[in-house]
């Protein structure tokens, strides 16, 4: 039985999708498992004909492209943000500033504090069934520091279209997630932050003279009216 080649959709989306990627990554794996063990399974084989030997000169070459597409998606996984740090671990201080750089990563986030439960455990036990391995950045990023948790309802991780911020303001470092951004370097900013190292991680980020405040539901709870507040009377 041939088994149906994989669309992979994840390694084209504008947002990039943990999970997606994962379960993608997931199903390469077993194809290329799948087409190498059909193939060694014929080259013991006494009994071959043209159809067959067609066939599994296919199954070659799908694994050729299949190992290229695994190879994509580790990079994809590996350029993944860290998760969310939520609730924030101090609370929050309003930053003001010029932003000197910044640049943006679209990727999907969950930000539910009420809904999260560890998921440490669950990748593991994903990645040991799939044989995704551990060499992925997913160990860093994913399961390891201060972040190891997600939300997930009905077996559906529960996940928002953002963006992770990262730059400088002052010369300082600061990245964070927000739910879209509109700002440009040189332009005057006050954020909602804690002290991160040498820098700041950030939760909200207001440009005045926009009148905009971008922000996620991220900061323990915090609505956003809350975080502008933060951010235009501290």
């Amino acid at each position: 039985m041939i088994k149906q080649k994989y669309f992979l959709s994840s390694l084209d989306d504008e947002y990039l999708d943990l999970v997606d990627l994962l379960d993608d990554l997931s199903m390469v794996n077993s194809d290329i498992k799948f087409r190498k063990k059909s193939n060694y399974k014929y080259s013991q084989s006494e009994r071959k004909s043209k159809i067959d030997d067609d066939k599994f000169a296919s199954y070659t070459q799908a694994i050729i492209q299949l190992e290229e597409q695994k190879k994509r998606l580790e990079a994809k996984i590996d350029s993944f943000p860290p998760l969310p740090v939520l609730p924030s671990p101090e609370p929050l201080i309003k930053i003001s500033g010029t932003v000197d750089e910044i640049t943006y990563t679209k990727a999907l986030a969950c930000f539910d504090v009420g809904a999260y439960t560890t998921m440490q455990e669950q990748l593991e036990r994903k990645c040991n069934r799939d044989n995704i391995g551990t060499s992925v950045a997913m160990v860093a990023q994913v399961l390891a520091g201060s972040a190891p948790h997600v939300g997930k309802t009905d077996n559906v991780w529960q996940r928002d279209k953002s963006m992770y911020v990262q730059g400088k303001i002052d010369g300082k470092p600061f990245a964070g997630w927000v739910e879209t951004a509109d700002v440009q370097p040189g332009e005057q900013v006050m954020m909602a932050a804690v002290p991160n190292g040498d820098g700041y991680m950030i939760y909200a980020i207001a440009v005045p003279e926009k009148i905009s405040c971008i922000c996620h539901l991220s900061a323990g709870g915090a609505k956003k009216a809350e975080l502008l507040v933060i951010i235009l009377e501290r």
